[in-house]
């Protein structure tokens, strides 16, 4: 009967073992998870939807994203990586990425100064779009409308 107990543990315990050793594991594969990106004449609503699947980003596109993209990689990249090169993807093609709550929206960058940015003193990330207000002395701010444009 000893035996049987003994047996009954170890036939509870074994399924148990190996859901954390599959959690585990999950967890390292996802802490090192690389991706290789190599796109040729591909859309670049393909391109969001990888990066969106890779690094778990939402994103709204306005209608008018519209690109065929080529990105080539020798390398592996982390998923934030793979963003930061996609947000280099979209300024070359003319598209700007504004984060907004849980979501980012993707624009054409002609839109996207038209909207108020980032405010404050503080610098923006990388290519962020900032908005400051700057104080003009010594000249008329009608004189520098044409110069800022």
């Amino acid at each position: 009967m000893i035996s049987g107990i003994g047996t009954l543990r170890a036939q509870l315990l074994a399924p148990l073992a190996m859901l954390v050793l599959l959690s585990l594991n999950t967890s390292i594969a996802s802490a090192q998870a690389t991706i290789t990106p190599n796109y040729k004449d591909a859309d670049i609503q393909q391109i969001i939807e990888a990066v969106s699947a890779v690094t778990g980003k939402n994103f709204v596109l306005d209608p008018r994203v519209k690109a065929q993209v080529t990105m080539l990689s020798s390398s592996p990249m982390s998923p934030d990586a793979f963003y930061e090169a996609f947000l280099s993807i979209l300024q070359v093609y003319g598209f700007v990425a504004i984060p907004s709550g849980d979501i980012i929206k993707i624009l054409p960058d002609a839109n996207a100064r038209q909207m108020p940015g980032w405010e404050g003193r503080e610098d923006g990330r990388d290519d962020d779009i900032v908005t400051r207000v700057v104080v003009v002395n010594n000249v008329s701010a009608a004189q520098l409308v044409p110069i800022l444009r």
